[in-house]
């Protein structure tokens, strides 16, 4: 726990010098971004995934291999670009830890690029990412990772009207986990704005969907899982028989964040910044990770996925904006200082929750 802690208050300094003297806000990013690389790629057996990854690296062969006599099948089932990405490693002489370390390198700095894209934030982006998803997404569930870096490539690309760019970094997130499938809409809802009642009206619905327990995804996936192909209905059937889980404390602190920021999004904005396409982006991926929130509750394996895009284009495209980007120095540290607390706090709440569970599972086994 110590080195996430000395990680979080170092991103904490990191942010602290971005809103206090802009002209850092490069150098402090660039910072963020270089530490978070050297944790997550120098970690050693740590991620639940480990053992996955360090047996599918093993099984696949070197080049020569794979072109003569094929990849052999999985355990698992695996996208082909990250068994592709496994093959090159070995074949240049690389092992387990050079893949991780690989890994770790191009999703955070395909995240900073983004989201230095969108404003000068990338410090402020790491610290809430961090305390919120990091954990997850850079330390365990490393196909969804890159799946969701290449995504949110997609996204500014098509923000930026680089349509076959897009396109083709949404097959490539798609190539490495099915669920970058999950954000292919928003390349065209992306010129649209949508009115304050849409996403008041998925909030509304949602909320009581999720009060009254009606699984959408059991229903949606029992629908479309006949007309997939046998490797995506393996998959979603495999979501479909994963543990649900109740709308817990933490859960509930993430959903307020997210209206809290889609409030900013439409109130915030200057006549200009309005249709401003990065904002537009953000208030669509805010919708986005409050459809799997509300209607998806007790599958936290598809709304964490979905975080991994959000979170990072949700806070850059807040510090984006005039009315935050000029607020007092006062308001803008206060900031800095709410979303450090927020997140580290929502951390620390999942932990102990996950420790007393623990601890009550072994009492109930022991009786």
């Amino acid at each position: 726990m110590t080195i996430y802690l000395t990680i979080a208050a170092t991103l904490t300094i990191f942010a602290i010098l971005t809103v206090w003297r802009k002209e850092w806000a490069t150098w402090a990013g660039i910072a963020a971004s270089v530490t978070l690389i050297a944790f997550a790629g120098f970690r050693y057996r740590t991620g639940y995934d480990w053992p996955a990854y360090e047996m599918i690296f093993a099984a696949v062969p070197e080049l020569t291999g794979a072109v003569c006599d094929g990849i052999p099948r999985m355990d698992v089932l695996v996208e082909p670009l990250f068994l592709w990405l496994n093959i090159a490693i070995k074949t240049f002489g690389g092992g387990i830890e050079t893949m991780i370390f690989v890994v770790a390198m191009i999703n955070i700095a395909m995240v900073h690029v983004v989201v230095s894209r969108i404003s000068k934030s990338m410090a402020i982006v790491w610290l809430v990412y961090f305390g919120l998803i990091f954990l997850v997404a850079q330390m365990a569930v490393l196909r969804q990772a890159l799946a969701s870096s290449f995504a949110l490539l997609a996204l500014l690309l098509a923000v930026e009207k680089r349509p076959v760019s897009s396109v083709l970094s949404m097959i490539a997130s798609t190539g490495f986990h099915i669920t970058g499938a999950f954000f292919a809409p928003l390349l065209v809802l992306r010129r649209w704005r949508p009115v304050w009642w849409l996403p008041a009206a998925v909030i509304g619905v949602g909320v009581l969907a999720a009060i009254s327990g009606v699984s959408v995804a059991q229903t949606v996936i029992a629908a479309v899982s006949p007309m997939m192909p046998d490797w995506i209905a393996f998959k979603l059937t495999f979501y479909a028989a994963t543990k649900s889980a109740p709308i817990s404390i933490g859960t509930a602190g993430l959903i307020g964040f997210h209206i809290v920021v889609l409030g900013v999004l439409y109130v915030a904005p200057t006549q200009k910044e309005r249709h401003d396409p990065f904002v537009v982006m953000g208030i669509w991926v805010t919708i986005w990770v409050l459809v799997a929130h509300l209607f998806v509750s007790e599958m936290p394996i598809f709304w964490n996925r979905i975080m991994m895009v959000s979170i990072p284009w949700q806070i850059a495209a807040v510090y984006r904006l005039d009315a935050v980007r000029m607020a007092p120095l006062w308001l803008r540290g206060g900031s800095v200082a709410g979303l450090a607390v927020f997140s580290a706090g929502l951390h620390v709440v999942g932990s102990f929750i996950g420790a007393v569970s623990a601890i009550s599972d072994r009492i109930r086994g022991s009786c």
